[in-house]
Order: structure tokens, then C-alpha cells, then sequence
């Protein structure tokens, strides 16, 4: 045998040694990816039994099984789509100059299908025990980590703790590597908050197409808090796995994966998460979630602040955060239209039941009037809950097809069990309510009366 032979002989066993290494490389990320990875049901009683390479490496027949075989071309429509995602994974894996394309045969060996039984029952095992043994927040780890695509979200009028609240849980998405995400908020953004980072990222629309792997709704209690087109999005269940992410002490159940604590704003609860879940923090992050706690504590005035409420805060010093930068951009900064509002609005103040109940409006003539918006009304039900010896303080907005009540309560009231009775929701200290289709005057004799309630 000569020596270029013996060379040649070699170098075909090396190569079809590095066949084999590749192949079942292949093979075993696979078998991870469709047993860890995939979204698609109908993928999950997949086994790949062989993998079969080309040999120049560029492409790889996946020979795989399925129990219920009545399933398979459903099952290998599906293979065909994940397909791009598989070759995306490996060609990661394996750093070769040609990512192989992968071409999946069903494998039609009788014999194997014992075995295949019995990996299937395994697997299924398996999964059950670790759903099983994983809290809701490693759930929502877990699926944030496997989701392509994400979609933000929070309630209609976003104030400081849904807006920073969402600002950072996008922020903390792109630094864990999330390429696809949408933080979609409509509504005009107020100006007090238009200085938090991200503000110019979130979108307005979304396309008729948009299906996310995931959605994560902020600061949201029920359904009925939400835009029209996102609600109807989440009953015809166009949301992907959704998740909620909250903190109001009254609520509706709603959402796969549900993380709701006693805290208090949402920016408090991510916070806590960050710690727990090991995610990101960064200055813009810190910033977000500080003013969303400011926010929602009034500046650290409302009865929902704690020791934690502080500590936290400390916390989030550490970063790039001005306190007093923050306070006065919230709670100092006004524009001239709001002023005129504010005045307009507080010549309707009415005191009921001898002083405990103070109750303000605000029609769409008085924005009108003084070219203020809807969100320039944050605050003003404060107007009447600072009056001495009031109780509950509410005030009245009319809108186009609507009209809408802020509910705060003094001395432990609560006003959340009032707004509950038509369909609203919150706080004990700090409730909200829409009545769509409701005048005005309908509106505040329909609240009126409940809140006589309390001082019958």
C-alpha cells in the first residue's frame, strides 16, 4: 500500500469520524431543544431517532418519530416552520463555516417504537416534576427566556408607576439580549413623565399581524383597565403566554403566569425581581423604577409607604438617580394649561355629608377651554381629599363616550369596594372606575349613591 493511499485512508475515516461528532451533536441539541425549548405543542411528543449528515456538512437529514403517527404531517408542518430556529441554535452551537440545513423524514422502524414509548412517558415525567418544583417567578424566567417576541403592555392612562414600570422592564429585556420587543402605549404620554428614558421607544400602534410569543402586562388589575384592542386581543387569546406583573390589593384573575405582591407600586415589585430572578440593573433602569415608586406613593406621602418603600429607594441611589430632580419633574413641573384647569376645576369642589365627602368635575368644555388634556388632571382629586374632616374625595371626568371617576379615601375607607360595585377597581386608599355610555350627571348620581353608603 503506498503512502498516498495510506493517507487518503485516513483522512476519509477522519471524515467520517467528524460526520458521526456532528451528527450526534445534532442530534443530542435537538433532542434538548424539543424537549426544553419549543413552544409549539404539537412538538412536544417529537423524538429524534438518527441524524444523518451530508458530506460536505452543509445539510443533515433529522430521522425523528411520533407516537400518535396519525399526527404526522401536522407534526412535520411544524418541524418545517421551527426549522429556521433549530439551524439558527446549531449553527451557534457548532461555529462551522456552513450551518447545516436541516431536513426532517419521519422514521417509519417499526422496532424503535417501543422505545420511543417510553422516552415519551419519561419526558412527559420529567416535565411534570419541574413545572412542579418551579416557583411562578422561575415560570416567568423561564418563559422570558424561551419568548422570540415580546409584548409590553399596562392600563389606559398610564400613570408614573405603569409607565416607569414598563420603561424598565423593556430596558431589562435588551439587556438580557431580547432582540424583539414592543412596549406599546398609546396614549399621550403626560408631560411630567416624558423625561424618563425609553419614552421615544414605545410605539402607539400595533399591526393587525403582531403575535407575540409573550405578553407582559405592568400595573394592571383586570381585563377591563386595559385599551379596547388590547382586551380583545387577550380574549381571543392573540397574546401568546401572557403574563401579569402587579401590586393592587384588588384585582380580577387573569394571565398564565401571574406575580402579584403586597407592595408598594409595580416599580417595587420589579425591583424585588431584579434581586431574585438575578436580572440586569443599570442606571436607566433605577431611574424608572424610582420614579415609578415616587409615584405612586406621592412622593413618599401615601399610606402605602413602608421601611421597604425607603429601602429600596436607598437602594436605587446607588445608580445615577436625583431625588429632587425626579420629585420636582412629577410633582412641580406644570404646564399654563394645566394651571387654568386646576382652577376651573377647583371652583366645582362640593362638600356632602357634613364635610366627608368632597366632590369635583371636570367636563370636556373646561379642557376645551384652556387647551389642557386628560392627563393634566393627575393629582387634582387630592384638591378635595386635603380639605380637613373629608373622608373620600372624588373626582368626575367626562370624555367622549364616557365618563370616569378618581376615588381617594382618608382614614382607612374603603373606596376601592365602592368602585368595585361598577366595575372599577385599585386601592383601598386609591380606586379608580369607567362607566362607558354614562353622562356626567348619571355617572356621579350612580357613585353618589354608593358612596352614601358609608355615611348612612
Amino acid at each position: 500500500m503506498t503512502l498516498m493511499m495510506t493517507l487518503r485512508i485516513g483522512m476519509n475515516k477522519e471524515k467520517e469520524r467528524r460526520l458521526l461528532r456532528v451528527g450526534q451533536t445534532i442530534h443530542n441539541e435537538l433532542s434538548l431543544m424539543l424537549l426544553k425549548d419549543t413552544k409549539d405543542p404539537v412538538l412536544m411528543d417529537v423524538t429524534v431517532t438518527g441524524v444523518k449528515m451530508a458530506q460536505d456538512l452543509r445539510g443533515a437529514k433529522v430521522f425523528y418519530s411520533v407516537l400518535d403517527t396519525a399526527q404526522k404531517e401536522r407534526v412535520q408542518r411544524s418541524l418545517g416552520r421551527a426549522a429556521p430556529f433549530f439551524q439558527g441554535k446549531i449553527g451557534q452551537l457548532l461555529q462551522l463555516r456552513h450551518t447545516p440545513r436541516l431536513y426532517f423524514v419521519f422514521d417509519e422502524t417499526p422496532e424503535k417504537s417501543a422505545r420511543i414509548n417510553e422516552i415519551v412517558n419519561e419526558t412527559k415525567r420529567d416535565r411534570q416534576r419541574e413545572q412542579m418544583q418551579m416557583s411562578t417567578e422561575q415560570v416567568l424566567a423561564k418563559r422570558i427566556s424561551e419568548a422570540e417576541h415580546i409584548l409590553l403592555c399596562c392600563h389606559r392612562k398610564p400613570d408614573g408607576d405603569a409607565l416607569g414600570s414598563v420603561l424598565a422592564m423593556m430596558q431589562i429585556l435588551k439587556l438580557t439580549g431580547k432582540r424583539q420587543i414592543t412596549a406599546w402605549v398609546p396614549d399621550e404620554i403626560p408631560p411630567t413623565l416624558s423625561f424618563l428614558p425609553g419614552v421615544d421607544d414605545l410605539v402607539t400602534e400595533l399591526e393587525m399581524t403582531d403575535a407575540p410569543d409573550m405578553t407582559i402586562i405592568l400595573d394592571t388589575a383586570s381585563p377591563g383597565q386595559l385599551h379596547d384592542e388590547m382586551a380583545q386581543r387577550l380574549r381571543e387569546q392573540r397574546l401568546g403566554h401572557v403574563a401579569v406583573i402587579d401590586h393592587h390589593d384588588r384585582y380580577e384573575d387573569f394571565g398564565h403566569t401571574v406575580v402579584r405582591r403586597d407592595a408598594s407600586a409595580t416599580g417595587q415589585v420589579l425591583f424585588d425581581l431584579i434581586g431574585e430572578l438575578i436580572w440586569p440593573m443599570d442606571d436607566t433602569i433605577a431611574l424608572c423604577l424610582y420614579a415609578a415608586i415616587v409615584a405612586d406613593t406621592g412622593n413618599f406621602r401615601f399610606g402605602n409607604t413602608s421601611k421597604v418603600t425607603f429601602e429600596t429607594a436607598a437602594r436605587l441611589m446607588a445608580f445615577d438617580v436625583k431625588p429632587a430632580d425626579v420629585s420636582k419633574r412629577i410633582f412641580d413641573t406644570f404646564t399654563l394649561s394645566r394651571q387654568r384647569l386646576l382652577g376651573k376645576v377647583t371652583d366645582t369642589l362640593e362638600l356632602f355629608h357634613d364635610g366627608r365627602y368632597a366632590r369635583l368635575y371636570c367636563t370636556r368644555q373646561m379642557l376645551d377651554e384652556t387647551g389642557a388634556s386628560a392627563q393634566d388632571l393627575e393629582g387634582f382629586v387630592n384638591i378635595g381629599r386635603n380639605v380637613i374632616g373629608v373622608e373620600v374625595a372624588v373626582l368626575y371626568t367626562e370624555t367622549d363616550d364616557a365618563a370616569k371617576a378618581s376615588l381617594r379615601a382618608n382614614n382607612g375607607l374603603d373606596v376601592a369596594a365602592i368602585a368595585a360595585t361598577l366595575g372599577g377597581g385599585g386601592h383601598k386608599a386609591a380606586a379608580g372606575l369607567t362607566q362607558k355610555g354614562v353622562s356626567l350627571e348619571d355617572a356621579m348620581n350612580r357613585l353618589d349613591a354608593e358612596i352614601a353608603k358609608l355615611f348612612s
